[in-house]
């Protein structure tokens, strides 16, 4: 049976010695993520995640877009819809 941080007592002399193990639980993924993932359901890359040179074709994309000169253009609009 997998530990979540709620199994641990914070002040029980063995945490406070050694945490190892309460800082390893939170890493270890969930059953139902383990679930999902077996299921073929698979992490998507986004320009946070990606590592190059994925990030960088992401990257390229968006500096084209939120270029300051395309975001200057677009601020009548974007007050529009704020306010």
């Amino acid at each position: 049976m997998s530990k979540c941080p709620a199994d641990f007592n914070f002040f029980d002399e063995n945490v406070l010695n050694c945490p190892h193990d309460f800082y390893q639980t939170p890493q270890e993924p969930a059953p139902e993520v383990t679930a999902i993932y077996a299921t073929a359901w698979q992490p998507v890359d986004t320009m946070i995640t990606a590592d190059p040179p994925r990030h960088k074709t992401y990257r390229t994309l968006v500096n084209k877009v939120l270029s300051a000169s395309r975001v200057n253009a677009m601020e009548d609009y974007m007050k529009t819809i704020v306010h």
